[in-house]
């Protein structure tokens, strides 16, 4: 195998499935703390926020917060994909692209760490970034697709894969455009009450709380604009140097 290919095909894994597995246990390990923490209730991406799956004593916070931050550790790497890519010849013209791409991508994942950790009620930062968050997605993903229209044309006999991947991430592009439009987002702090037979009224947030479920939403789409970018790249570079 090419050694420039080797090397594109390993950085891609060295930093897409370690950078899995620590958002997977990052994910996971917290969920039993919090059931505790919330008298038994199950944590649920549809109503519950980021930070309140971090939130809790410090040394049982600590260990998932580690691996929090090695998963934006190694997703950065993957990020700065189209900048190791430059030792190929063909992929020089990406530069431009792949640094706005690296500048947001960082932007992302910092901003989701800090939602991470910030509360929304102590904390009115928290509630001034998801704009600034949502807004870094969209541009990031058509900067993405943008380089697959380029890589299309720049590989005329290989366009077809630059065309799929260019619409795939901007149908995502879309759909986080709609989630960031969402009328409900303006009422999102409404709450739901049921009446118990007591005649005592008991409050909850509904079975989706729109600005949680938002913060959750932009992340899975981050998540699959990132590996989708670094799929396409590799693409590439596999039809380029075989």
């Amino acid at each position: 195998m090419n050694e420039m290919l080797s090397f594109a095909l390993s950085l891609f894994l060295a930093s897409a499935i370690p950078g899995l597995l620590c958002l997977l246990l990052s994910l996971l390990m917290p969920r039993k703390r919090f059931a505790r923490f919330h008298r038994g209730e199950r944590y649920s991406f549809l109503h519950d926020f980021p930070f309140e799956l971090y939130e809790g004593e410090k040394r049982e916070s600590i260990l998932p917060k580690v691996f929090l931050f090695g998963f934006a550790g190694f997703f950065l790497l993957l990020a700065c994909y189209p900048l190791f890519l430059q030792g190929i010849p063909d992929f020089s013209f990406l530069l431009p692209l792949g640094i706005l791409s690296a500048l947001l991508s960082a932007a992302t994942l910092a901003l989701f760490c800090f939602l991470c950790l910030a509360p929304v009620i102590e904390n009115r930062h928290h509630l001034a970034l998801v704009p600034f968050y949502g807004a870094a997605t969209l541009i990031g993903m058509v900067i993405d697709a943008l380089m697959g229209l380029n890589l299309a044309k720049a590989f005329p006999e290989w366009k077809m894969p630059g065309f799929v991947f260019m619409l795939v991430l901007l149908v995502l592009a879309l759909l986080s455009a709609l989630l960031l439009m969402n009328p409900k987002m303006a009422d999102w702090t409404r709450l739901t009450s049921t009446m118990n037979e007591d005649g005592s009224t008991y409050t909850s947030r509904p079975k989706v709380f729109v600005l949680a479920a938002t913060e959750w939403g932009l992340f899975l789409l981050n998540l699959l604009s990132a590996l989708l970018t670094g799929g396409m790249l590799l693409t590439y570079a596999f039809l380029v140097l075989r």
